[in-house]
């Protein structure tokens, strides 16, 4: 049975847009030039001033490898990290919140555009049916996959252009990625500065951070062998690129659709 498409699909076609099929159709890799910005907080990132805080409460854990953020200075510390990123692009981030926070169980991931722009957008969540998931500039009251206590590690992967983006989350103990929500705005063609907040007084850890450059699939096809040539096999593309493996459609795949 084929499973219930969660995502509008009108944003098919943009979800697509992360790898570039090779002219076989049947092959997918990631750009050479794929990643553009990655930061693992190997080094003291604060200390050089390659990231810019708030205070004191903001500081690399060089033990752990994570930018972390205390209590210790007051509500709503902040690391910012200046870079110029045309969209769209790909946001990953693994972070958690280990404690207070007034109910929020997600640190702030924060994309922003300065200058003239002075929009700032971001990702959190916040158990309950009127919030759930926080994507760039609303509440979605979405709770797919959001973390239901404190500590708890999540992955989100997020595809950003100026007219909309797609939302995944995933667990540690998860081997991919699920959709959570698909939205429509309008912001400005380029990101200036990505940053990391704790809501009110959270203590919270970023552990990494990487932004990748979009490339298109010139088609799709049915890969997951599910009958249907829906989102789900979008997921399994990227999942596959990812991995540096080759994509194939299953065998009773028709010929692939043409998004361009």
């Amino acid at each position: 049975m084929a499973r219930k498409l969660t995502f509008p699909l009108i944003s098919l076609a943009p979800v697509i847009c992360v790898f570039l099929l090779e002219p076989s159709a049947v092959a997918a890799k990631p750009s050479a030039s794929m990643v553009l910005f990655e930061e693992h907080f190997n080094t003291d990132v604060v200390g050089t001033g390659d990231w810019q805080v708030s205070d004191g409460s903001v500081s690399v854990d060089m033990v752990n490898g994570w930018l972390h953020i205390s209590h210790l200075v007051g509500d709503g510390s902040w690391g910012w990290k200046d870079v110029a990123l045309n969209l769209p692009i790909v946001v990953e981030a693994r972070m958690r919140l280990v404690s207070g926070g007034w109910g929020y169980t997600l640190p702030q991931l924060i994309v922003d555009s300065g200058g003239s722009y002075g929009f700032e957008k971001l990702i959190t969540y916040l158990p309950g049916a009127n919030f759930g998931w926080y994507f760039m500039d609303g509440w979605t009251h979405k709770d797919t996959l959001g973390p239901p206590s404190e500590t708890t590690w999540v992955t989100i992967r997020a595809i950003i252009r100026s007219d909309g983006g797609e939302l995944m989350a995933k667990g540690d103990m998860d081997a991919t990625f699920t959709p959570v929500v698909a939205k429509n705005w309008s912001i400005p063609h380029q990101i200036d500065k990505l940053g990391f907040r704790q809501n009110w007084d959270a203590v919270c850890d970023l552990d990494y951070v990487r932004v990748s450059g979009v490339e298109c699939f010139d088609r799709m096809a049915d890969v997951n062998c599910d009958g249907v040539e829906d989102v789900f096999d979008v997921i399994e593309m990227i999942e596959v690129a990812f991995s540096g493996k080759a994509v194939i459609p299953c065998p009773w795949s028709p010929i692939p659709i043409l998004l361009k």
